[in-house]
């Protein structure tokens, strides 16, 4: 089986899901080889440390600015991804791995499993 990465952004000012990050960001990361989240600097230092107890790779991007976030959390998950790439919001990963998690299951399974000559080694969820 493929060893995908999952690469995610995360701002959370208000550690909203600490909770959920708390429940399910563990679950989460058993479905892939690696996971890697960007978060924004404002993100709550708590939360921060509920992904690292989790066993994320968490990077810290110095500057608030929106687009260099998703392209820092593509490269960040490019040092890990060797057999693939999953990019998705932190927050719909969470709720996808609560709420459908036979559907993610089946998803990652499937991801890399057909050569597809056009389609690239990364996929990209919104």
């Amino acid at each position: 089986m493929a060893k995908i990465t999952l690469a995610c952004t995360y701002h959370d000012p208000q550690g909203a899901l600490l909770a959920r990050i708390e429940e399910f960001a563990g679950r989460l990361k058993v479905f892939f080889g690696s996971a890697v989240v960007v978060c924004t600097p404002l993100t709550k230092k708590n939360v921060i440390e509920a992904l690292k107890k989790a066993k994320w790779n968490v990077v810290i991007q110095k500057e608030n600015n929106v687009g260099q976030i998703y392209r820092r959390a593509i490269a960040e998950g490019a040092k890990y991804g060797k057999d693939g790439l999953l990019y998705i919001d932190l927050d719909r990963a969470l709720h996808w791995c609560a709420s459908h998690k036979k559907e993610l299951e089946a998803f990652v399974k499937e991801l890399f499993v057909v050569d597809w000559p056009a389609l690239p080694d990364y996929i990209v969820c919104e």
